[in-house]
């Protein structure tokens, strides 16, 4: 029983660091002196601008980078509707391949461990069939960060498409 306290406290310390790590990332880097770089440079790209800030956009999502400042540099770099446009398929598309980086690379892992809990079970069964609202709900909501819950909805049963359309239609706002 001291065991499993034991790493359930140590899984706890882990999360603990890393997301005091993320919170601290932007005042410990010129983090903002980068995304002005990086607006200058795809502002002054032409067509091109939109193909560079989509691989950084997706690539971002992928990486656990917040989206949040990308999508106001694309509104500075490109405006408002085509800044909303862009962010909004790179954005879709970036959780897209973390969704298929955990249904492919981490599902099977974590599915052995928990397959006997019958609360992940029911868990699991019920994002499957109630996936929709829930992603169109925690998209709408700061409490899971968005670039966690992509990895998430992939180790789960929900499909593909259902993860994809939702996720673009919860991102609009």
């Amino acid at each position: 029983m001291k065991t499993l306290a034991w790493k359930k406290g140590l899984i706890g310390l882990c999360l603990l660091a890393v997301f005091a790590i993320l919170l601290l990332f932007p005042r410990l880097l010129p983090v903002t002196s980068w995304i002005d770089q990086f607006t200058h440079i795809i502002k002054n790209s032409g067509g091109a601008g939109y193909l560079y800030f989509a691989i950084v956009y997706i690539l971002g999502t992928i990486l656990f980078f917040p989206g949040a400042l990308l999508t106001l540099a694309a509104g500075v770099a490109f405006g408002f509707v085509q800044g909303t446009a862009i962010s909004l398929i790179s954005a879709t598309i970036g959780a897209s391949c973390s969704f298929l980086l955990g249904r492919f690379f981490f599902r099977n892992a974590i599915e052995k461990r928990v397959r006997s809990n019958p609360r992940f079970v029911d868990f699991d069964e019920s994002i499957a069939k109630d996936g929709p609202l829930i992603i169109l709900l925690l998209r709408l909501s700061p409490l899971i960060p968005f670039n966690f819950s992509n990895y998430f909805f992939g180790i789960t049963k929900i499909g593909y498409w259902t993860f994809a359309i939702h996720s673009f239609i919860g991102m609009l706002p």
